[in-house]
């Protein structure tokens, strides 16, 4: 994969995504998406969706799939410029990110399933919380984080000895990537964000509400589905994971601050950990 997106494995509430078997690769200032296999394209269709986002700019999605020598990966949120039929190679160019009703008002990004990605462990723990203004919009800001945590080529927010994965409190869950952390608190920037739920090799998953990762297919789920928050009343930050490059906090909030600005994550969670 090209250096310089941003990669999401935690931070949408989508059951795929939940349970560790999607991707989301995106990018704040590029909106070609490169293709990260090789493949043939087996099918390109276009679904009407009906779930409800105002900030969505296509009432439409468009499924990709790609067939490979491992698997057959699904692509969505991505306005292809292939064709079934069509090969692709790793690094060409697919298609462009597009805002649908699953995606506005997200960093703009691809959704991967089938893929196999190895998440490497966390070689630099420590990090800081400055982060600077890189965008400003109607909605949010785009902060890009200057002192990260490393795992391998991969950066984030440090977390409890990992990389912080999620979007906090909407989705009610969250990643820790690169580390295995034992039972108990995940604290972030000196903020309890949740209770450690699943304990992989690679990753770690804690919940804001106990029971939620438990009974998701069941009730969360639902609230998503309908673009309703499972935790909170509204959105506050998306924590998204950098390849190669600073990763990006989207905060739902513009709090009179203004491209360039420097802010501090940690002063942002404790002023809103109520949510």
């Amino acid at each position: 994969m090209k250096e310089g997106y941003l990669l999401s494995f935690f931070s949408s509430g989508f059951a795929s995504h939940v349970r560790g078997k999607a991707i989301d690769i995106g990018s704040v200032d590029i909106d070609v998406f490169y293709s990260p296999v090789d493949g043939v394209v087996e099918s390109v269709e276009v679904v009407e969706i009906g779930r409800p986002n105002r900030r969505a700019e296509r009432s439409y999605d468009v499924v990709t799939l790609i067939r490979t020598r491992e698997s057959l990966v699904k692509v969505l949120h991505v306005e292809p410029i292939k064709v079934r039929g069509d090969t692709v190679r790793r690094g060409e160019r697919l298609g462009y990110f597009i805002s649908t009703p699953y995606s506005g008002g997200d960093i703009p990004h691809a959704h991967l399933e089938g893929l196999r990605v190895v998440i490497p462990k966390v070689t630099k723990p420590e990090g800081g919380d400055d982060a600077v203004v890189i965008r400003r919009s109607t909605y949010y800001l785009d902060l890009e984080v200057t002192q990260p945590a490393w795992a391998g080529k991969l950066t984030g927010v440090p977390c409890s000895g990992g990389l912080l994965n999620g979007s906090i409190p909407w989705a009610c869950y969250g990643g820790v990537v690169g580390v295995k952390l034992r039972k108990g608190e995940v604290n972030c920037l000196g903020v309890r964000l949740g209770e450690v739920k699943v304990a992989k090799p690679r990753y770690s998953l804690f919940e804001m509400r106990r029971g939620v990762l438990r009974n998701w297919e069941k009730d969360a789920s639902f609230k998503v589905l309908s673009n309703k928050p499972v935790c909170g009343r509204r959105a506050l930050m998306e924590f998204v994971l950098g390849y190669g490059r600073n990763p990006v906090v989207r905060l739902y909030r513009r709090l009179g601050l203004k491209e360039g600005d420097s802010v501090s994550l940690s002063e942002i969670l404790r002023e809103n950990s109520s949510y």
